[in-house]
């Protein structure tokens, strides 16, 4: 794993947070894309002052444009991109089911399923560009994680 580039989305905190850190003790260098800047900061700052080599990148998910010009960014920083965690999401609040907004509803799927899929979309092109022997797309060393916590989904009942 030695100097592979690896990218975390939602690498700030929880999951994320825990494959940043595995895989900069391997020896790669890891892109943390995120919005929780203050988080995002102290753990890469964490990371380095280790002699790791780890670097924070404010993006937000919920922007193409945002997303697209990110990776942009990683071409013009690191040449490639080995490994795309995107393990950026959060859950519906702790709360009955029954209880949500179709805002919040929304607001999780946005993250958990359209954004991460159009980072997906983004690496893939990416790496079929930028590699001068494309693996197939079965091969491809791109990867969804995280999980959604919300642990009361009955109805209430009176």
């Amino acid at each position: 794993m030695e100097n592979r580039v690896v990218l975390v989305t939602g690498g700030a905190s929880g999951i994320g947070k825990g494959m940043v850190r595995m895989f900069a003790d391997r020896g790669c260098q890891v892109i943390i894309f995120d919005v929780q800047d203050d988080k995002g900061e102290t753990l890469a700052k964490e990371l380095c002052d280790q002699g790791k080599k780890v670097v924070y990148k404010h993006v937000n998910l919920f922007d193409i444009d945002e997303i697209k010009n990110a990776y942009v960014w990683i071409k013009e920083q690191f040449g490639k991109l080995d490994y795309a965690m995107n393990n950026a999401g959060f859950g519906i609040p702790a709360k009955p089911l029954d209880e949500c907004t179709s805002e919040e509803v929304n607001k999780v799927i946005g993250i958990c399923l359209i954004a991460v899929t159009n980072c997906m979309i983004e690496e893939i092109r990416k790496r079929r560009r930028w590699d001068s022997n494309p693996r197939p797309l079965s091969e491809s060393p791109v990867f969804k994680t995280g999980s959604l916590n919300h642990s009361d989904t009955s109805p209430k009942t009176a």
